[in-house]
């Protein structure tokens, strides 16, 4: 479903299983695959959601990341790594914010 073509049940997908925080790591090669489609396809909204699901399910996301766009593309790998930081900025936006409430 990471995949889908309709971007509702992609976005749909990519949120439920981050939800779900580490324990959905072993699915990390299916969410860099979807990634990586993501950003050829030049899709942003699928790109930061899968961006901000790696970073929630990965503790070493942007490590991950590095490894498998190092050998495919240096373009890519620094797209990558850029949606990568902004995830993980803004996920500690989100912790903030939520713990000032």
């Amino acid at each position: 479903m990471l995949d889908d073509d309709d971007r509702d049940v992609a976005a749909a997908a990519t949120t439920a299983l981050g939800n779900y925080g580490p324990a959905a790591a072993r699915l990390a090669p299916n969410f860099l695959k979807a990634f990586h489609a993501a950003l050829i396809r030049g899709d942003s909204t699928r790109g930061d959601a899968l961006a901000l699901t790696l970073h929630r399910v990965l503790p070493n996301a942007a490590h991950r990341v590095k490894e498998h766009f190092a050998e495919i593309d240096a373009e890519l790998l620094h797209i990558a790594t850029e949606y990568v930081e902004d995830a993980s900025a803004s996920a500690v936006e989100e912790t903030t914010d939520s713990t000032d409430e």
